[in-house]
């Protein structure tokens, strides 16, 4: 069985659906199942994967623009399926190309660009709105990573039940060296943060309700009287003129730090030295931030929308994003409690053990058996 994987990305694109690909193809590399698996690539330096199980197919044309990526997946990958030739194609990317000549498969994170367009850059809703649907028809069978997107999808967009298949993604296999505390310090230094702070870790885009969550964190810190900063990690998004607005209404630029992107081998070190990790989301079709967060043991307050109720549990703290006033009233409780974070850092190690990448590609490839084996 050869199984072609779609992981063509823009250049830059370093964050949530990039991520959960990563985490597939590096699952899929560790399950030595009798399968041959290619992941086309926009450039050779996307993935750093183990040698051997997976070849990995360069097709620069997809790199440089959306609107060149889109040209290329609609007309020149169902040629090259074709003359590879793919048994099974895998659009882990939500959408397909329109006419795919071998039997496909989907992973389709949510579908905020029908349900939520406001939260969606209009590129990609209109692409999104007319491709979606098409993609979801079409494919053998729709991988999902939370029962909320499921749901979204068999309602929205009409899929039967039995072709949606539960996937939840993975959190990295992150060990911290023995001395915990030296390593966030290494990370604090070399990234120049506070003693003390919250932490943000994503993409800067609207869904991730950070204006609200910036004039949330300054008014309660002045109430509460706590010295936190909170440290903002990630790309500067299409949301980020609306954060700088917020930070100087707020007036929280002398404790509100934008970062940038953190390099991964960081990323463990930044979550440790964190107090607290914050994501007062609008949405989400999983979360994988939160669980990352709880992996080394660092506490979480999050909304209670899309999948985080489903993904997160009682191992972190929810608050609505309609009430701002009890998201200050926690911010000082928890930060002003050791012994409460100390109970939500022991939950929470707990609950995100519970979700591995290669559980996720176990999953992932009895998809692909079933409908290869469908067809052939």
């Amino acid at each position: 069985m050869k199984v072609v994987i779609d992981g063509a990305f823009v250049a830059g694109h370093r964050w949530g659906v990039y991520r959960a690909v990563s985490g597939l193809l590096r699952g899929l590399s560790q399950l030595h199942q009798p399968a041959q698996y290619t992941a086309v690539v926009a450039d050779p330096g996307d993935f750093e994967l183990p040698s051997g199980p997976i070849e990995v197919l360069v097709q620069p044309q997809a790199r440089h623009s959306s609107w060149r990526r889109l040209i290329w997946q609609h007309r020149r990958l169902p040629r090259l399926l074709a003359e590879l030739p793919a048994d099974v194609f895998h659009a882990a990317r939500y959408v397909g190309p329109w006419r795919c000549p071998v039997p496909m498969v989907a992973t389709v994170y949510d579908v905020l660009a029908l349900t939520r367009p406001e939260l969606v850059r209009r590129g990609n809703r209109w692409h999104f709105y007319w491709a979606l649907p098409r993609t979801v028809r079409s494919a053998q069978k729709v991988i999902v990573p939370s029962e909320w997107t499921g749901r979204q999808i068999h309602e929205r967009l009409r899929v039967p039940r039995d072709k949606i298949v539960l996937a939840p993604l993975g959190v990295d296999d992150w060990e911290l060296p023995a001395d915990r505390a030296a390593e966030a310090e290494r990370v604090r230094r070399k990234h120049n943060l506070p003693d003390r702070f919250v932490l943000f870790v994503g993409h800067v885009e609207p869904k991730k309700n950070l204006p609200a969550t910036v004039r949330a964190f300054a008014r309660a810190r002045r109430r509460a009287g706590f010295r936190h900063h909170l440290v903002l990690a990630g790309t500067r998004g299409w949301g980020w003129p609306a954060v700088a607005r917020a930070l100087t209404e707020a007036e929280a630029s002398d404790f509100v730090h934008s970062m940038g992107p953190v390099a991964q081998p960081d990323l463990p070190g930044l979550y440790a030295a964190a107090d607290l990790l914050i994501h007062w989301s609008l949405a989400e079709g999983f979360g994988l931030t939160p669980l990352e967060a709880m992996r080394v043991g660092t506490p979480v307050l999050c909304s209670d929308e899309g999948a985080l109720p489903e993904v997160i549990g009682d191992a972190g703290v929810m608050v609505p994003v309609t009430d701002a006033d009890l998201l200050e009233a926690e911010l000082g409780r928890l930060l002003g409690d050791e012994s409460a974070r100390a109970g939500l850092t022991a939950r929470g190690r707990a609950q995100a053990a519970r979700y591995t990448w290669q559980a996720h590609a176990e999953q992932v490839f009895r998809v692909y058996q079933e409908v290869h084996a469908r067809v052939h």
